[in-house]
C-alpha cells in the first residue's frame, strides 16, 4: 500500500479528507555517464475539503501562524489557529482556518496515515535519513560554537541579536553609505546558546 486516506468531520457538514501518499524513487545510476544511483522516499499530503456539496483541494503541509512565523503543524502550540490554502474548481484560493482542537486532529491523522504506510524498509530509510540530518546539525553546531568561542576569547563576549542589528546598520551606513555592500559576519549570544542546545540534543 502506498496511499491511504483519513477523514475528519470538522463540524456537521464540513469534512476534511487527508490523502497521504508514499513516493519512492530508485535509480541504479550509470558509471559510464557519471550518474550515481539515487534512492529517495517521501510523503505527499493532499487535502479535500467538502462543504455545501462542493469539494476544494489543496496539497502540501498544513501550516500554523504564530507571531508571524510559520511552523509545520507538528510544532503546534495548543492555543494557535492553523491555516490551509485550498482551491475550488475555478482555481480560486480559499484559506481555511482551524482551531487548535481540529488542527490537533488533523496532525494526528497525518501521523497515523504515515505510520500505516511505513514498511520496515521505509522506516529504516527515514531513520537513516534522520541520523544523517542530526549528524549534519551536530557538525554545524560545533562549527558555530568554535567560531563563537574565538570571538569570546578575542573580545570577551558576544553581541546579542539586537546589538548585532544595530552594529550592522551603523557599519553599513558608514562603510557602504547606507547602500548595498559587504557587511561582516557577526556571531551572537543567541546563536551560541542554540548551538549548545543542539549539541546537547535539545
Amino acid at each position: 500500500m502506498t496511499k491511504t486516506t483519513k477523514t475528519i468531520e470538522l463540524k456537521k457538514g464540513f469534512i476534511l479528507n487527508i490523502i497521504v501518499e508514499l513516493f519512492e524513487l530508485d535509480t541504479e545510476g550509470d558509471a559510464w555517464e557519471g550518474i550515481s544511483a539515487h534512492h529517495e522516499k517521501w510523503f505527499k499530503v493532499n487535502f479535500e475539503f467538502c462543504a455545501g456539496g462542493k469539494v476544494y483541494t489543496g496539497s502540501g503541509d498544513l501550516y500554523i501562524t504564530d507571531s508571524n512565523y510559520l511552523h509545520v503543524i507538528q510544532q503546534l502550540p495548543a492555543e494557535v489557529v492553523s491555516t490551509l490554502n485550498v482551491r475550488d474548481s475555478n482555481n480560486n484560493v480559499i484559506k481555511l482556518q482551524f482551531q487548535a482542537d481540529n488542527a490537533a486532529k488533523i496532525a494526528a491523522a497525518i501521523a497515523e496515515a504515515k505510520e500505516e504506510l511505513m514498511t520496515p524498509e521505509v522506516k529504516e530509510f527515514f531513520a537513516k535519513q534522520e541520523a544523517r540530518q542530526q549528524e549534519v546539525e551536530q557538525k554545524n553546531a560545533q562549527y558555530v560554537i568554535n567560531e563563537c568561542e574565538k570571538v569570546i576569547e578575542a573580545r570577551g563576549k558576544l553581541m546579542t541579536a539586537e546589538e548585532k542589528k544595530e552594529y550592522l546598520a551603523n557599519y553599513n551606513n558608514v562603510m557602504n553609505e547606507g547602500g548595498e555592500g559587504y557587511t561582516p559576519k557577526v556571531w551572537t549570544q543567541e546563536e551560541y546558546e542554540r548551538a549548545k542546545e543542539i549539541l546537547r540534543g535539545n
